[in-house]
């Protein structure tokens, strides 16, 4: 009994009675506070930094598709000003002679 006092006073678990595996946790973390505050708080920071990877992951993935979306855009238009433009410079002018017809006239 006396052994049983000692395990009581001391936060350890007692011969006397059969306790649950969630007190004998209770009570390591009453014998160990610095040790449990420390693994608490590398838990938190863990999740906490998991949470905010995986925020900052989708938040990249949005950015991306918006930047190929533009990309597109731009392309696109770019595609379409070259094309009207060289439209514009072929409409009024006569086709450019073949290199062979100088020849030709000259050779007659």
């Amino acid at each position: 009994m006396a052994a049983d006092l000692r395990s009581w006073l001391e936060n350890r678990p007692v011969q006397a009675a059969h306790i649950r595996a969630s007190e004998r946790t209770w009570l390591w973390f009453r014998r160990n506070r610095l040790l449990a505050a420390s693994l608490a708080a590398v838990t938190a920071a863990l999740v906490v930094g998991a949470g905010v990877s995986l925020w900052q992951a989708r938040e990249a993935r949005r950015e991306s598709a918006k930047a190929r979306e533009s990309l597109q855009f731009l392309a696109d238009t770019l595609a379409a000003a070259v094309g009207a433009a060289l439209e514009r410079r072929t409409a009024g002018r006569k086709p450019a002679p073949d290199a062979e017809e100088p020849a030709a006239q000259a050779a007659a």
